[in-house]
């Protein structure tokens, strides 16, 4: 199967394969010309026999210009590979149609169409097919339908198919698909268009919503029989309301109840309403039920009063509606339960009931006559029911107000009584004798010394001038101090000034520790006071060397004491020792250890650390320090120079050389690797010599090797002419009598520059000939690199040489 060229009009278009096979399987005459789409591809815009495409300006194609509404066939044998349009057909035959939008914004829509005759007016069929969604070139639209058109008229859409495969598959999805439709006129023109199901029509490569291209095939039409005559369900109306019964099916007459023949009917009263239809196919009715709602009555009954432990359910009965309640609850009952205004707002399909009632509420008295008091000898008390004088009340004596005024002791109660009940309360009063209070005269205390002020009465509660509420109160500043004692409401009070006076300040400070021989004095001076020590001294001041605890008492001139105590300890002093003075080389260094468990240190350079190290001359002292008591040590430490020897740099010598070190120092003693003892060393053989060389006690030493060469002489000689001509005698021109040398260049040149000759080895000479031929008689140049053996020196020579022949 071939593809139809994609291009038209010089606009390129992206194409989805639709496949149709036409076949008329009722056997009826209502069929299609060509059901197969039968036919050769001749081009772009050639279709299949006996259908037209779908033109441009068709008010049901949606193609924006001319092109775009050219449907296409394919060959007889399948998609065409080359364009990217692969699949199978569902019977045969492929017809070629899809729906996009360029990048240009021209709408392409291609579909096919035919006139079909033979139809009954009025009746219903069914248009049947297959149909199949297919990817071309990357285009990732997956699913689509067909619309159907009769005439202009749209019939419907076919349910989508969906295809997951990809763009190069062989294989295709066909769904059967079918779409109902009325006949309203004996011969009518079937359109079928291409239908996305989304909003997207551009090409896309990634987007499964893109260009779409759908396969339709085995088209015909099944009689089904009359027109679905159908005025609706039974209905029931609200008062006052019409109901319009219409039908809308063309190529039919219609008949009403009251002899009409419009396509319509108005319904103003209840009844059975029914209308006969008549087509080509035969007579067919329906009929409907129509009734009128009857508005019900909604009351809540009359306002009312309940009693505090009452409720009351408001109950409308009215079923099939909605409520909403003056809470926002949607419930068919209400329970109240307490006093206010409750409405109701009930929604039925013929409007809204509305009513509202006010609930109030009557509680059964509430008696207070308060708590059993305790009155004072003499005392009255006046008890209220505190509740409206409308309600009879009685007291225990029968009496009837509303108050009662009580003068003595006893137990008293009251009784009211209104319509949700009859409560009683009762008080018990005690009457208690006055109390009394003394809380003594004003007096002066000294500061620190404790003071109580008792007010303490029994079965009393107390009030402080502080709020507090003990019987007793502890006074430690100036002041006036109160009290209160209450038993019942029986109330007595007193007053006392307590005077402080301040005691005197002593301080002898901190617990202390003095060093051993030290003396430290303690202080409890304040003016006109006196003084008792320890010891039984009564100065201000004591001295003290010893260790112990210390107390002093100190009496102001108001007679007021204070005291203090101070513990003194004795701290003996470090012990300290650096040792001797020393010397050290210079090479040398000396660790000073001070450590001492608790102490501080410090050295002469201000550094802490327990330990000092010592590698240069100079006075060294330290201080260590234990609870401020301090020891100290000093050291002399001198520092001797490590004696300079220098033998000279390591040396080679000829065989027949000799050396004489030389380590001479004023002062010095002597040892060399063979315990030799002099200050000199002859050396006339290889090897490593060492020498120690010692002044007051400190060793300087040195090495050298000595090495001996066997090349130490480099020389070589060149002659200046040669002859090659084969008597053994001056044949070749090279280097000769070669002593402690070795040549890695030699070159030989022509007048004109040109190399004749050039070898690494001094043993390879020149032969006289070039190129494998006898060179010219004359002048000829070298130059020579040669390497010494005994130094590693490089050499060159250049001079020229004769060649005779």
């Amino acid at each position: 199967m071939y593809i139809a060229d994609a291009f038209k009009v010089g606009m390129k278009k992206t194409l989805t394969i639709f496949i149709l096979l036409f076949s008329i399987i009722n056997g009826r005459a209502q069929t299609f010309l060509n059901e197969d789409l039968d036919g050769l591809m001749g081009g772009a815009s050639v279709i299949p026999y006996n259908w037209l495409g779908v033109p441009f300006g068709d008010p049901n194609c949606l193609a924006s210009a001319v092109a775009g509404a050219t449907a296409d066939i394919t060959y007889l044998t399948g998609p065409n590979v080359a364009s990217g349009l692969l699949g199978n057909p569902y019977s045969g035959n492929t017809f070629v149609s899809g729906l996009h939008m360029t990048s240009g914004n021209t709408y392409w829509q291609e579909g096919i169409m035919q006139v079909v005759s033979g139809l009954s007016s009025g009746c219903l069929y069914t248009a049947n097919f297959y149909q199949a969604v297919k990817k071309q070139n990357n285009a990732r639209d997956t699913s689509g339908g067909w619309s159907l058109y009769l005439d202009t008229f749209y019939q419907g859409t076919s349910v989508s198919s969906i295809s997951n495969l990809p763009p190069n598959s062989t294989s295709m999805n066909w769904d059967f698909r079918s779409i109902p439709f009325t006949a309203f006129a004996s011969s009518m023109n079937f359109k079928f268009l291409p239908m996305d199901d989304d909003t997207t029509h551009g090409s896309s490569t990634s987007n499964t919503n893109g260009a779409l291209r759908m396969g339709i095939d085995s088209v015909y039409l099944l009689f089904v029989g009359g027109p679905v005559v159908d005025l609706g369900n039974d209905t029931t109306l609200c008062p006052g309301s019409t109901l319009n019964l219409s039908l809308n099916l063309l190529g039919v007459t219609y008949l009403w109840p009251d002899n009409s023949t419009g396509n319509s009917f108005t319904v103003s009263q209840p009844g059975t309403y029914w209308v006969q239809v008549t087509t080509g196919c035969g007579v067919f009715t329906d009929t409907i039920q129509v009734n009128y709602y009857n508005i019900p009555t909604l009351t809540l009954g009359n306002d009312t009063t309940l009693c505090d432990n009452q409720t009351l359910l408001l109950n409308p009965q009215i079923s099939n509606a909605t409520y909403l309640w003056q809470d926002n609850s949607s419930n068919p009952t209400f329970t109240v339960t307490q006093p206010g205004t409750y409405w109701v707002h009930i929604t039925l399909p013929c409007g809204v009931l509305m009513d509202t009632i006010q609930v109030n509420y009557n509680y059964s008295p509430a008696i207070q006559l308060g708590a059993d008091t305790v009155l004072c000898t003499g005392d009255t008390l006046i008890l209220s029911s505190g509740l409206n004088n409308v309600w009879p009340h009685v007291w225990q004596d029968n009496s009837t107000d509303t108050s009662f005024v009580v003068t003595g002791p006893g137990i008293y109660w009251v009784n009211v009584t209104n319509s949700c009940g009859s409560p009683t309360d009762s008080i018990l009063v005690t009457y208690v004798q006055q109390p009394s209070i003394d809380l003594g005269n004003d007096t002066t205390i000294c500061e620190g010394v404790a003071f109580q002020l008792n007010a303490f009465t029994n079965g009393a509660t107390y009030l402080w001038q502080d709020a507090s509420v003990l019987p007793t109160y502890q006074v430690i500043n100036t002041g006036n101090y109160w009290a209160q004692v209450s038993i019942g409401s029986c109330v007595d009070t007193d007053t006392v000034v307590v005077t402080v006076n301040p005691a005197p300040v002593v301080n002898l400070g901190s617990d202390t520790i003095i060093c051993q021989g030290s003396t430290i004095q303690l202080s409890a001076a304040y003016p006109s006071a006196t003084y008792l020590w320890k010891d039984g001294t009564t100065q201000s001041t004591l001295n003290v060397n010893t260790a112990g605890y210390y107390w002093v008492t100190v009496t102001g001139a108001n007679t007021c004491k204070a005291y203090d105590t101070i513990q003194v300890t004795i701290q003996n002093i470090p012990l300290v020792d650096l040792g001797p003075d020393t010397t050290l080389c210079a090479d040398q260094q000396i660790v000073y250890d001070v450590t001492t468990p608790g102490a501080s240190y410090l050295w002469q350079d201000f550094t802490t650390g327990a330990q000092y190290t010592v590698n240069s001359s100079g006075n060294y002292w330290v201080g260590v320090t234990i609870n401020k008591c301090t020891g100290s040590d000093t050291v002399a430490v001198q520092v001797k120079p490590i004696p300079s020897v220098y033998l000279g740099p390591d040396t080679t010598l000829c065989p027949t050389e000799k050396i004489v070190l030389n380590a001479t120092t004023p002062g010095a003693g002597y040892l060399w690797q063979d315990l030799s003892i002099w200050p000199t060393y002859e050396v006339d053989h290889a090897g490593l010599y060492q020498v120690k060389v010692t002044v007051d006690g400190c060793t300087g030493t040195d090495a050298i090797q000595v090495n001996y060469n066997a090349y130490c002489e480099c020389s070589l000689y060149l002659p200046n002419a040669f002859s090659p001509n084969g008597d053994g005698l001056n044949d070749e021109f090279r280097p000769v009598d070669i002593t402690g040398a070795e040549v890695f260049a030699f070159g030989i040149y022509n007048r004109w520059g040109e190399q004749v000759f050039f070898s690494e080895y001094f043993e390879h000479g020149w032969n006289g000939n070039q190129k494998l031929k006898e060179a010219e008689s004359g002048v000829y140049y070298y130059y020579l690199k040669y390497r010494c053996l005994g130094t590693g020196e490089e050499h060159t020579v250049k001079g020229d040489v004769l060649l005779i022949r």
